[in-house]
């Protein structure tokens, strides 16, 4: 009896923690849950709004969101220091909550040149996949009046993924140590410097110093606050083998 109610003390102990791993504190956060101030931060540096921004409705009764049309944007100062091996922040996780009114265009949503000189670093095309030529495009597409949480996390030099309400969508190589996906003191959100950054609806913005996991990434669930379905279970002991008490 003993081992019988041990085995399901372990079994619901893997049940209640599997996906739902422990998430480290965001190092910046902004909800934009203020309509008269939507660049104030709920941890960090306030954001610089560049252009005209309207509050609108969020993803659930209550929530709002900050709209940025074509040809506005965000500044983010994120305050992580330089990491990963190089002079800039080579390890981060971005979190994006977001929404967009027209599909089948062009969206921007992270610009690390600080000048906005060039291309942005993540987009949905014309065909609504994620990504950027150098990371490659996901397979899935988003479509429009739909809200998702998109999580990138980076570690240069090993990987960049795309994950989407807890699922990975894009899976690519590490990119170049203090390259392209590396950043600077501030991050542009939502900025192109060519029009291709059409209107993007945000409720939630964080970012993290950490690569954040996939059970992590899992434990966020999506947008509306919904909690991702526990995974399968990954192991299993019944201890009911008393030549071998270990035996998975």
């Amino acid at each position: 009896m003993k081992l019988k109610a041990l085995h399901l003390v372990v079994l619901l102990a893997l049940v209640v923690n599997l996906g739902y791993a422990q998430i480290p504190d965001r190092v910046g956060w902004w909800k934009f849950e203020d309509a008269a101030d939507m660049a104030k931060a709920t941890v960090g540096t306030p954001l610089q709004l560049v252009g005209i921004h309207a509050s609108v409705d969020g993803p659930v009764a209550g929530n709002k969101a900050a709209e940025v049309a074509l040809g506005n944007y965000l500044i983010m100062t994120h305050g992580i220091a330089a990491n990963g091996g190089g002079a800039l922040v080579n390890e981060y996780s971005l979190q994006i909550d977001f929404s967009i009114p027209e599909k089948g265009i062009w969206h921007a949503f992270m610009q690390t040149d600080v000048t906005n000189g060039g291309d942005a670093d993540l987009f949905t095309n014309s065909g609504n996949s994620l990504g950027v030529a150098a990371t490659g495009y996901t397979a899935k597409g988003i479509t429009n009046e739909t809200w998702y949480r998109m999580i990138v996390t980076v570690r240069n030099g090993e990987f960049y993924k795309i994950y989407i309400d807890g699922t990975i969508w894009l899976d690519a190589a590490g990119q170049e140590l203090d390259g392209r996906f590396a950043l600077a003191e501030k991050l542009l959100i939502f900025a192109d410097n060519d029009a291709e950054d059409g209107t993007i609806r945000c409720s939630e913005l964080g970012i993290w110093d950490t690569a954040l996991d996939a059970d992590q990434v899992l434990s966020l669930g999506g947008a509306s606050g919904e909690r991702v379905p526990v995974r399968t279970k990954l192991g299993s002991w019944k201890f009911d083998d008393p030549t071998d008490l270990l035996k998975a």
